[in-house]
């Protein structure tokens, strides 16, 4: 004798079409997965870039108390390597 055993997926709602609820899980799965890997990867350029803004402040406002010519020369180089010109020079 065998027995049928109903699916407990809401989903599915027991009318064995598991297979079907599955396979668009996995399927979600994998585009999530995507998204959080390109997300992490903005993530970190952004985490990179600002990094590297806070350096120029910091450098800038360092050169200023002591007294350089241009301190905020380091701005305008960390500005014009993000944005690929001389900005403001």
């Amino acid at each position: 004798m065998t027995t049928t055993t109903r699916c407990p997926a809401p989903r599915c709602a027991g009318r064995g079409n598991c297979q079907q609820a599955a396979s668009r899980a996995v399927s979600d799965i994998a585009r999530l997965m995507v998204q959080i890997y390109e997300l992490y990867a903005a993530l970190g350029a952004e985490r990179l870039r600002s990094a590297n803004l806070e350096a120029a402040i910091r450098a800038a406002l360092g050169a200023y108390d002591d007294g350089e010519a241009d301190p905020l020369a380091y701005l305008r180089d960390e500005i014009a390597d993000l944005t690929g010109g001389a900005h403001g020079a």
